[in-house]
């Protein structure tokens, strides 16, 4: 049988636009380095790391309904995901911008870390009349390489 679970939201997502962008609002904040021993860092604004929060608090008690009975969390390191995900926007938007919010803000609820993602499908609907998402995560087996 498959492991999956299902995640709902709806409320405001935050793409980081060109207004938006570190350099353009001077508000910084350097998280965690990109690779280890790198000097390379990952930035985010104020406004991407509270949508972030948001979705965050809207999809744990959905999660953690859903995998309270494996131990909290849905897949840890030595596992990999597939998503299937649909994501609803008010307007024309940014795919990748909009995509990456996400998995990152289910990160350490859903599973530990976006890298285990290996496969999925991602359909993007603009012009809907509230912005959210649905996503199954589903636990997979990898197959073996041909090379």
């Amino acid at each position: 049988m498959d492991k999956k679970i299902i995640v709902r939201y709806r409320g405001e997502l935050c793409i980081l636009n060109q207004k938006d962008s570190p350099s353009a609002t001077g508000k910084v904040s350097k998280t965690q380095p990109l690779c280890k021993d790198c000097r390379l860092f990952k930035f985010t604004t104020p406004k991407y790391k509270n949508a972030k929060a948001e979705i965050q608090w809207k999809t744990k008690q959905q999660i953690q309904e859903q995998t309270s009975k494996n131990g909290g969390m849905f897949c840890k390191s030595d596992g990999s995901l597939q998503i299937d995900m649909i994501i609803y926007y008010k307007n024309r938007t940014d795919f990748d911008s909009l995509n990456k919010i996400i998995l990152d803000a289910l990160e350490g609820l859903a599973y530990e870390n976006d890298s285990l993602i290996k496969k999925g499908t991602i359909e993007l609907k603009e012009n809907q009349p509230q912005s959210g998402f649905d996503l199954i995560i589903s636990q997979i087996t990898p197959q073996p390489t041909l090379f």
